[in-house]
């Protein structure tokens, strides 16, 4: 895939998104940016560091940088397949990550509670599963169907501990349920991402 730099602003995202944007309240609403092919820019000097981690598509086909936000203590990455945009997507892979040093994201255990609590707030009937669990990482996913305004939404994520950061990677579709098979083939891709030190 062929590099591209998108312009460092952000919009508000999905549900998925808003609920780990609020649970760190570190990075702020504004307009979409234009989308581009996927290639996550370098992190300001002062921002989280990613060292090794970089973006690694769910499947074999492309897919563009949608939106992208940073900070001091934050970073956020929204990527689409080609062909779609943040106002019409269909399924959306996000990365955020958080300076550990700064303590405002909890140990993924509590964050992954966290976030179905309020989850669950917005949508009493979500499906919560958490898949695997380790001190420094939980995979996990949700099914929300039933609650208006907000869309049918299918999630399997990560949030991973690093060497001063903790990130958080998810797959989220609205092409309705994920079959057993996709479910651990995404699982399976979210646990290829390591926690090694940077490089």
């Amino acid at each position: 895939m062929t590099a591209g730099t998108p312009k460092n602003t952000a919009r508000p995202g999905p549900l998925a998104a808003a609920l780990g944007l609020a649970l760190a309240a570190l990075l702020w609403p504004g307009p979409p940016a234009a989308a581009q092919e996927a290639a996550p820019p370098a992190a300001p000097e002062a921002g989280p560091d990613l060292g090794n981690l970089t973006f690694k598509p769910p499947d074999t086909r492309t897919w563009i940088v949608g939106d992208h936000a940073m900070n001091p203590q934050g970073l956020l990455l929204e990527f689409v397949p080609s062909g779609e945009t943040m106002e019409d997507w269909t399924e959306l892979v996000t990365m955020q990550a958080y300076k550990v040093e700064n303590g405002a994201f909890p140990p993924p255990e509590k964050a992954v509670e966290l976030l179905e609590k309020r989850m669950r707030a917005r949508c009493p009937s979500v499906v919560w599963v958490v898949l695997s669990q380790t001190p420094d990482s939980v995979v996990y996913r949700w099914r929300m169907q039933g609650c208006p305004p907000h869309p049918e939404e299918s999630e399997v994520a990560r949030i991973l501990i690093r060497p001063e950061t903790t990130v958080r990677i998810a797959y989220t579709t609205r092409t309705g349920p994920l079959s057993e098979a996709d479910r651990a083939r995404l699982a399976a891709w979210l646990e290829s991402f390591t926690a090694d030190a940077p490089h």
